[in-house]
């Protein structure tokens, strides 16, 4: 038996989002903003620019109709490549066109949906459907249905960002611009305070949605780990406040505080903070006195 997962894409506005660039020569996009996905549902808005277009040269034409990879999340508490649900994209035949993808056990599928225009947003709903049976992808007012590769009651996973490929690799710099729309993992950390500290503690409120481990890094303005907490494990559905006492230990300045969760696979990955958009770290001020 298979999931069903809803995937709708949507002609909206986009007030805000990352810019990926899949550099020349690359398959991978950049920035990485790896982090864990633990949900039923992600919505997203994308745009593409004329970077979009490529052609590849006559060797290489078998593989213009590859499907390059826009955004998604791996699933069923394993590695993308054996599950995993995203959106694909490629330029073939002059168009840019919309596809349904997924691995299934290992299996590679996909289905095409529709084709879009550059420098238009448009915006995509993945979510499970209360049967849980297979994946349903619908764009632009066409549907089509496609097995998942677990009964999970949630998928269970992280994030897949932008990719290029296929075999082959960007033929030049590409760039996409993608906003995630709501929070997407169990655990939602809220701004420190007192901020900026003046005796080396300082309190974060935490909330999940599951039963997980946490605990933060905490990062200098040069990016050294200067410090990183016990583990503790938070509680489905209970909000927290944890006060944390570095004491004097850190010299004054400004400080990067990253909240981390980890999965039951072990892969350890930053989770969601409020009000912060895509980044998943929050500033701390310390002036001790």
């Amino acid at each position: 038996m298979k999931y069903l997962v809803f995937i709708s894409l949507i002609l909206s506005s986009l007030s805000y989002g990352r810019e990926f660039k899949i550099p020349q020569g690359s398959h991978r996009s950049y920035p990485v903003v790896t982090k864990a996905f633990v949900g039923t549902k992600m919505r997203i808005t994308a745009i593409f620019d004329e970077s979009a277009k490529y052609e590849f040269s006559k060797d290489s034409s078998s593989d213009q109709g590859d499907i390059n990879k826009l955004y998604g999340f791996s699933d069923c508490k394993g590695p993308h490549l054996q599950n995993s649900a995203r959106f694909g994209w490629h330029w073939y035949q002059n168009k840019l066109s919309i596809y349904a993808f997924t691995h299934v056990s290992g299996q590679m599928n996909f289905r095409y949906l529709s084709d879009v225009e550059f420098n238009k947003p448009y915006s995509g709903t993945i979510q499970i459907h209360p049967d849980k049976r297979s994946y349903i992808f619908n764009f632009n007012g066409i549907s089509v249905q496609m097995d998942r590769g677990c009964q999970d009651q949630k998928a269970w996973g992280y994030e897949l960002l932008p990719y290029f490929g296929g075999q082959q690799v960007a033929p030049h710099d590409i760039t996409i611009n993608v906003k995630l729309n709501e929070s997407q993992t169990p655990v939602i950390v809220d701004i420190p305070y007192p901020n900026p500290t003046r005796d080396g503690r300082f309190r974060l409120n935490i909330n999940s949605t599951e039963r997980i481990p946490f605990y933060i890094k905490i990062h200098d303005s040069i990016g050294r780990l200067v410090y990183k907490s016990n583990i503790i494990q938070l509680m489905k559905d209970v909000p927290e406040v944890i006060q944390y006492d570095i004491g004097h230990k850190l010299s004054n300045g400004m400080y990067i505080i990253t909240p981390m969760v980890i999965l039951k696979d072990g892969r350890e990955l930053p989770t969601n903070v409020t009000n912060q958009g895509h980044d998943k770290s929050l500033k701390l001020m310390i002036l001790n006195q």
